[in-house]
């Protein structure tokens, strides 16, 4: 990314000129917009801090966007492998009381063969 310095100063915040007329809403959101760029002018007037808070923001948006579209397609695959999980532990018991079953099945008939 590369960093491109505008040297322009930001313009002083001015009050909109229709403020009496506006109802208390409108004057209310006027008051906060005035306030905030008057902030941001005493802070920085060089349009620094402008220029910070578009570059987290594009930053942010870069990071977060993937993870929006990476983030459900990996939990999607993490429960698919573990009903996956689950499906084959349930085989695998099923599989070993088979067996069990068989073998107790073999050991009384070798029992049952073993009488006089």
């Amino acid at each position: 990314m590369t960093a491109r310095r505008d040297d322009s100063r930001l313009p002083p915040p001015e009050v909109a000129s229709d403020l009496p007329q506006l109802g208390p809403v409108e004057r209310a959101a006027e008051v906060l917009r005035y306030g905030l760029a008057l902030a941001e002018h005493c802070l920085a007037p060089d349009g620094a801090l402008r220029r910070r808070l578009k570059r987290c923001l594009s930053l942010a948006v870069l990071l977060v966007l993937p993870l929006l579209v990476i983030l459900p397609m990996a939990l999607l695959l993490a429960s698919a492998g573990a009903v996956a999980r689950l499906l084959v532990a349930a085989a695998g018991q099923k599989i070993v009381a088979v067996a069990l079953a068989v073998g107790m099945v073999l050991v009384f008939i070798r029992l049952a063969d073993r009488r006089p």
